[in-house]
């Protein structure tokens, strides 16, 4: 497994331990998680052709660690960070396809595992996220940061390999 997630040519997907998911109801939502790295527009591609085959709502996520950023946890901290992240995904959001339409949320926390704890996620969603920045060219390679998510994701996680996009 370990390899698979350090090396893969395709996308890889992986459940929680406890995942369990009536398999006759479909994918409700396709949520790509964007953050402020290279690698975003694989994500946002992946989510949309995948939400597209699927006929699922996509959805846009940035997660933001306050302490960890160095921000502080007060209420301005968090705010200039929500913001910041907002002009961000509304960039994001600018780039869409004609007739592909998604929604945006930004999650805060303490820490990245709060801000993840504090998504509300349907049982039949998935969220994609990319490569870390230390995999090769079409190649996947689990980062630290998706690791943590998927430690505290109560849905399946789909990995997109750098510079690849799902459907290609």
């Amino acid at each position: 497994a370990n390899a698979l997630l350090h090396a893969a040519e395709v996308p890889v997907a992986l459940a929680p331990k406890k995942y369990r998911k009536n398999l006759g109801t479909g994918i409700s939502r396709v949520t790509a998680a964007i953050g402020l790295r290279p690698g975003a527009s694989d994500v946002l591609t992946s989510a949309i052709r995948l939400s597209g085959s699927v006929d699922a709502e996509l959805r846009l996520l940035s997660l933001v660690a306050v302490d960890e950023e160095g921000l502080g946890s007060d209420d301005a901290a968090a705010a200039a960070a929500h913001s910041h992240v907002n002009t961000v995904l509304d960039a994001v959001k600018e780039t869409l396809p004609d007739g592909v339409a998604a929604d945006t949320l930004v999650a805060h926390g303490a820490t990245f595992e709060e801000a993840v704890i504090r998504v509300d996620f349907s049982g039949d969603e998935v969220v994609v996220v990319g490569s870390s920045r230390l995999a090769s060219a079409g190649r996947l390679f689990l980062g630290a940061t998706a690791a943590r998510m998927l430690r505290e994701l109560p849905v399946p996680m789909v990995v997109v390999p750098r510079d690849a996009a799902l459907g290609e």
